[in-house]
């Protein structure tokens, strides 16, 4: 009965909600690079021959926009019919503020930011901004970090949080992306990972996955 399987029938590439992504995060993207078959041990830090090793955190991040940031023709809808709208994505209509999980009483006092999904300025640590097919995405964002020395089950129950909480909103969310470094010791060589989805204002998810290997010294 655990999740710890990639028991997942669609590919990232065939993800198009937010029900599908965050089960291709649990089932797929979890069980690899933390050890489901150990799942309360830390992961090792050695593998097989010719395997890769995961690097630092495992990143996820999300863009979105303000709740109203466009207006819908009146003639559409009833004159005592209130309807929200959502744009797609520009700087102007992105928004940086914190959410809180929607578990959380708002009201109740001595809240921290724990209970809260806080943006983070990526550019400020020399993040990357991210040219996509339907528009170019800031380097910063909500943030999820899935520390390299957290046991499976840790890192599942992070994941879990993100959908009990409505990480990926079904109106505003824009732009979600997970990033992350491995490293080959027979090749000596660092691979960055970047797969990162695009959503339309209509709907639509565009995927995209760009890798990148590298050496840190060489001629």
């Amino acid at each position: 009965d655990r999740d710890d399987g990639p028991h997942f029938v669609k590919t990232f590439m065939e993800v198009d909600t937010p029900e599908d992504w965050h089960n291709w995060l649990q089932r797929v993207m979890i069980p690899v690079f933390y050890d489901s078959l150990s799942p309360t041990a830390a992961p090792s830090k050695s593998g097989p021959i010719g395997m890769n090793i995961n690097v630092g955190a495992l990143r996820v991040r999300m863009l979105r926009v303000k709740d109203n940031s466009c207006t819908v023709n009146k003639d559409f809808y009833l004159d005592n019919y209130t309807q929200r709208c959502w744009a797609d994505f520009t700087l102007d209509d992105m928004q940086d503020t914190r959410i809180p999980f929607p578990s959380i009483n708002t009201t109740a006092q001595n809240l921290t930011d724990a209970d809260y999904f806080n943006y983070t300025d990526g550019c400020s640590y020399r993040g990357q901004n991210t040219q996509g097919w339907y528009g170019r995405y800031p380097c910063g964002g909500y943030l999820q970090d899935f520390a390299a020395n957290i046991s499976f089950d840790e890192a599942l129950g992070l994941a879990k949080r993100l959908q009990t909480e409505n990480f990926i909103d079904h109106d505003a969310a824009r732009f979600i992306v997970v990033e992350f470094f491995t490293y080959n010791p027979s090749l000596d060589i660092f691979t960055s990972g970047r797969m990162f989805h695009e959503i339309t204002s209509g709907g639509g998810w565009i995927p995209t996955r760009r890798f990148k290997s590298f050496t840190v010294w060489g001629p």
